[in-house]
């Protein structure tokens, strides 16, 4: 074969070995491309930086009408932090239903107020990421840690210290439920809604008073009063923490009449077996 074609051949190889190479690195920077842009995504969900679609709700109503005991303090301090994935030193203890990155919480206390007149929350943020499980490719860990402790666990921490109440002279538990379920925050099209309830569950009002008598829900339900206050949640996971009375008398009215009610209460409004009571002794 003359010298000349050998070297044509060769060029052509070369040529073609180039293109296979560029070729190769173009599909690969392409499906980083993608792949990164997709993480961003999550990550900005993630991150809450699109309130339009959070991961999930958990809405905390807390009952301050009475003062808390020290016990009740304790023990409510310490359900938050199981709720948030966060011990007392500050440190993620990812546990089974702990609030997860890009979920919202927000926390309503029950205050005096008319119907449809909601106090605004005590606490409302958004759990970012912790930094954990950031992307050494392309994210700073540190940097996401940080924006965790400022955004999420700073506030948190504050609003545990001024867990004490006192003071109230009603107690419009119903009122309160109702203007939540309405909340576009806590519709239907918002998933992994939970609602936790730290409360003694007795409606004290002008309108009605659970410190004289609990009433059948059936009754209550077809009053006056009860047809305006009949929320539909749908699909929300309640949990109760019922705070005890059992030093006055109102503890006698925290029976299995009380437990009824609200047993039904919450299955009109999120259905059966969505709800869970525990008991916090003072």
């Amino acid at each position: 074969m003359p010298l000349g074609s050998r070297a044509g051949d060769k060029k052509v190889r070369d040529r073609n070995l180039i293109f296979g190479v560029l070729a190769a690195v173009i599909v690969l920077i392409g499906a980083s491309l993608t792949w990164i842009l997709g993480a961003d995504d999550e990550v900005k969900s993630a991150d809450c930086s699109d309130s339009n679609h959070l991961a999930g709700h958990t809405i905390v109503v807390l009952d301050r009408t009475d003062r808390l005991t020290s016990n009740q303090q304790r023990y409510i301090v310490a359900r938050m932090r199981r709720l948030v994935g966060v011990n007392s030193d500050g440190d993620v203890v990812q546990g089974e239903g702990a609030l997860g990155a890009g979920e919202r919480l927000t926390v309503f206390e029950v205050s005096p107020g008319e119907f449809g007149e909601l106090s605004d929350p005590i606490l409302s943020i958004c759990r970012p990421r912790d930094g954990s499980k950031a992307s050494e490719l392309y994210e700073n860990g540190r940097l996401i840690e940080r924006r965790f402790e400022q955004r999420f666990l700073k506030p948190f921490e504050a609003f545990l210290s001024t867990i004490k109440g006192g003071g109230l002279q009603e107690s419009p538990i119903l009122e309160t439920l109702f203007d939540i379920a309405a909340r576009d925050d806590f519709n239907a099209e918002v998933l992994n809604r939970r609602l936790l309830i730290f409360s003694d569950m007795l409606q004290h009002n002008e309108n009605l008073s659970f410190y004289r008598a609990v009433p059948p829900h059936d009754a209550w339900l077809t009053s006056s009063y009860g047809r305006h206050l009949q929320p539909k949640m749908g699909n929300v996971t309640v949990e109760i923490q019922t705070l005890l009375h059992l030093q006055d008398a109102r503890g006698a009215q925290q029976d299995k009449a009380l437990i009824s009610f609200w047993a039904q209460y919450f299955d009109e409004a999120s259905g059966p077996g969505s709800l869970r009571i525990e008991k916090i002794r003072d």
